[in-house]
C-alpha cells in the first residue's frame, strides 16, 4: 500500500522500503552502507526470490495498511520534520 525512501541531496544515493518487504539500496558506493543493513539483520542477496516471483493471474498479490500505535507511514514526515525529512510527492499507483 505504500512505498517510501530516503535520499541523499548531492549524492545518488537513496534506500527505498518497496512493497512485500523489499528493501533496496541505490548509491554509487553500496558497501558504504553496509553496517546498516547488519545491524538490522537485513541480509544481501544477490538472486533473491521475493513475492514478486509468486504472483500470477490466479495468485495476485495483496497489501494492507498497518498502523503502529495508531500512526501509518503517512505520519512520518510529520513526525521526523524535525531532523530534515519532507513529504516530496505522492503517486497513483495503477
Amino acid at each position: 500500500m505504500s512505498r517510501f525512501g530516503f535520499g541523499v541531496h548531492g549524492q545518488a544515493t537513496e534506500i527505498m522500503r518497496d512493497k512485500y518487504n523489499m528493501i533496496s539500496l541505490l548509491a554509487d558506493n553500496i558497501e558504504k552502507y553496509t553496517d546498516i543493513f547488519n545491524s538490522h539483520n537485513i541480509p544481501r542477496c544477490e538472486n533473491l526470490v521475493t513475492a514478486w516471483d509468486t504472483f500470477s493471474y490466479e495468485f495476485p498479490g495483496e497489501c494492507n495498511k498497518i498502523d503502529v500505535n495508531g500512526k501509518t507511514v503517512y505520519d512520518l514526515p510529520d513526525e521526523l520534520g524535525g531532523i530534515g525529512m519532507y513529504f516530496a510527492e505522492r503517486r497513483e499507483e495503477y
